[in-house]
């Protein structure tokens, strides 16, 4: 009963306003496709408001580390005997970031690349697409140290077919985005966390509290890599 009414609360939370659904409807009737509701960092973290004003700014913030502004992909596939705990737990290790008006994606243990590719439909992205051909080629090194330096150059960012792929992306309306997301494994087996997911997505609204609508879509996973220390 816990675990339900905790997922009902966080899932209202961030669910997309419903008018969002009735528009997309035909879309996430597709695989793997989804809308999610994403909210900008305001210092809202769960268990750390202390004060009055935080509690005034904070008061509706979603339940979970980083209050909405953190987000993965993964979320969507938990399998069914995953505890809340873990659930909870999880939310933090998100790769996805919405904060100071950007996208910044990929942790200590997920390595993210991402690009705005301009007001394309979401629809016409494919794995085929120019926009997505370097995320397709690129080799994630083999151990932690050469990961941390490749993750240097990507910081950086590196342009390719005309486009500019790097840890992080302004976060604007109407505009899509590809992204490849490696959750590296530290053991000799893979976890349903420890993929290698290609995804699309589209800021198709943004609420009056600076929250987006985030439409998206899988275009292929498999399984993450084996990282050695």
């Amino acid at each position: 009963m816990e675990k339900r009414k905790t997922l009902e609360e966080i899932n209202r939370l961030l669910s997309a306003p419903p008018e969002f659904r009735v528009r997309y409807a035909e879309f996430l009737k597709g695989k793997n496709t989804g809308l999610v509701r994403v909210f900008p960092d305001r210092g809202c973290d769960e268990g750390l408001v202390v004060n009055v004003e935080e509690l005034e700014r904070c008061g509706e913030a979603v339940p979970v580390k980083g209050a909405g502004s953190l987000f993965s992909f993964r979320l969507n596939k938990l399998p069914d005997r995953v505890s809340v705990d873990l659930i909870l737990y999880l939310f933090g290790q998100s790769d996805i970031h919405f904060i100071d008006g950007k996208f910044v994606v990929g942790t200590q243990s997920i390595q993210d690349i991402i690009a705005d590719i301009g007001e394309v439909e979401l629809a016409d992205v494919t794995l085929r697409s120019e926009s997505v051909k370097f995320l397709k080629s690129f080799k994630p090194a083999k151990s932690r140290a050469k990961v941390e330096l490749q993750n240097q150059t990507l910081v950086g960012g590196i342009s390719e077919n005309g486009y500019f792929y790097s840890t992080s992306a302004a976060v604007r309306l109407n505009r899509t985005y590809v992204m490849r997301s490696i959750a590296f494994s530290n053991h000799q087996y893979n976890s349903f966390w420890n993929t290698d997911v290609l995804t699309a997505f589209r800021v198709v609204g943004q609420e009056n509290d600076g929250s987006v609508v985030i439409l998206w879509k899988e275009l292929r996973e498999s399984t993450a890599p084996y990282l050695k220390q």
